[in-house]
């Protein structure tokens, strides 16, 4: 199991932290990558990739514009794949945990993979002008050709009790090894993947929030990242349900906490 840093975005630590120093922190733009032992190679989200900087999508250029995320090109997720010894071809799953850039700017290079993503998550594919899809956090220039046909549903999996107190979750495989929670509120149909059976359970929760100290504190971020959110209530309650998951013994990897450092 592991997380690799495709790219930092930097930015100021009190636009994530209410009360943090304006200090300025390079946040990480992580994916994860595990195997299965029926199903192979499995991605979770892929970061940023080259893709970001190949298309001339007006709102793309505004998006490359405002947030400059500066790429790790030995953690892009084709090099991690090929210093494994595998290929594109091998990955047959990519969990998408939600629709963001950060988390599906590299779909194009696994074009076999299918697309495991929630109900609600799948749903905002549906936005068809450009601009109204940004307003959701949506850029329909980086979704892969044939996305609607490769995407399966995660909440029609069989439901498993998760642990810790995480309460129930889809069984992506069928064999309780990655169980996927939702964890709703900041993009519509976000969600995360346990890992019960390791020996302390694991729940990457991808941007439940952007720090560790945040969920700790106060899992609202201040103004103005905080409109971003889908829903400031749902983003509470699953901020305070993955942290009551860390204090019950479970480890927590999120995208873009610059704490962490990769697989606890």
């Amino acid at each position: 199991m592991d997380f690799p840093v495709s790219s930092y975005v930097r930015g100021p630590h009190a636009m994530v932290v209410k009360g943090a120093p304006w200090q300025m922190l390079h946040f990480p733009v992580r994916f994860g990558i595990f195997e299965h032992p029926r199903e192979g190679l499995v991605l979770i989200d892929t970061g940023y990739t080259q893709a970001l900087y190949q298309s001339d999508d007006r709102v793309l250029k505004l998006y490359r514009k405002l947030l400059a995320p500066k790429l790790v090109r030995e953690r892009d997720p084709l090099t991690v794949i090929a210093a494994r010894g595998a290929k594109a071809s091998d990955v047959r799953h990519i969990v998408v945990t939600h629709w963001h850039a950060d988390h599906i700017c590299g779909l194009e290079g696994f074009p076999s993979a299918l697309l495991h993503t929630s109900r609600a998550a799948r749903a905002s594919l549906e936005v068809h002008s450009s601009w109204r899809a940004a307003q959701h956090g949506l850029i329909p220039a980086l979704l892969p050709a044939g996305v609607h046909q490769r995407v399966r549903i995660l909440d029609d999996a069989p439901m498993r009790a998760l642990p810790l107190g995480l309460g129930q979750g889809f069984d992506l495989f069928g064999d309780d090894s990655c169980l996927a929670v939702a964890l709703p509120g900041h993009m519509a149909g976000h969600m995360g993947l346990c890992f019960p059976n390791r020996e302390r359970p694991l729940l990457y929760a991808a941007d439940v929030t952007w720090t560790k100290a945040q969920y700790r504190s106060e899992p609202i971020p201040p103004f103005p990242l905080r409109m971003i959110l889908d829903s400031s209530d749902e983003a509470r309650i699953s901020a305070l349900k993955v942290c009551a998951f860390e204090r019950a013994g479970g480890d927590v990897v999120l995208c873009h906490d610059p704490v962490a450092d990769g697989t606890p």
